[in-house]
């Protein structure tokens, strides 16, 4: 039991950490005038969309250690449905966050005199990936500051 939350909290709290992170050096790139920004766009909503899960995985595991149970056993059917309207909340408010980030993050990129290089932004399993460069779009640049 203890290894299995162990385990839930590197991989979900440290996935959250790294793409928390990832966005937060983005916006430090940004205001710090990179010559090159390279967005996720699809992960703009782990910050905050994500807290949800961790909540969950916390007070399951709180809940198994002092009972000494399956969480399944222990909470009534409302404190399940608490718990994922917990998670759905969250899950809102980071669809939210995302959608005010991306606003923020585009009107900043063009204020600043980004361009969107179309070219060098690609679409993979982890999300969408926006390239954004400054002054010109060029691929021998971006290959070499990547």
């Amino acid at each position: 039991m203890i290894f299995g939350f162990t385990f839930s909290c590197l991989l979900l709290g440290g996935g959250w950490f790294y793409l928390s992170k990832g966005i937060y050096s983005n916006v430090i790139a940004l205001l710090s005038g990179y010559t090159l920004v390279e967005i996720n766009v699809y992960a703009l909503w782990m910050p905050v969309g994500f807290i949800g899960i961790l909540i969950w995985i916390f007070c399951g595991f709180i809940t198994a250690l002092i009972y000494g149970k399956k969480v399944n056993t222990v909470w009534s059917d409302k404190t399940e449905r608490l718990l994922h309207r917990l998670i759905g909340l969250f899950g809102i408010l980071g669809l939210v966050f995302a959608i005010a980030m991306y606003q923020w993050l585009g009107s900043e990129l063009k204020a600043r005199g980004y361009i969107y290089c179309e070219g060098e932004s690609s679409l993979s399993a982890m999300g969408k990936h926006e390239v954004y460069m400054k002054p010109v779009c060029d691929n021998a640049y971006y290959e070499a500051n990547r």
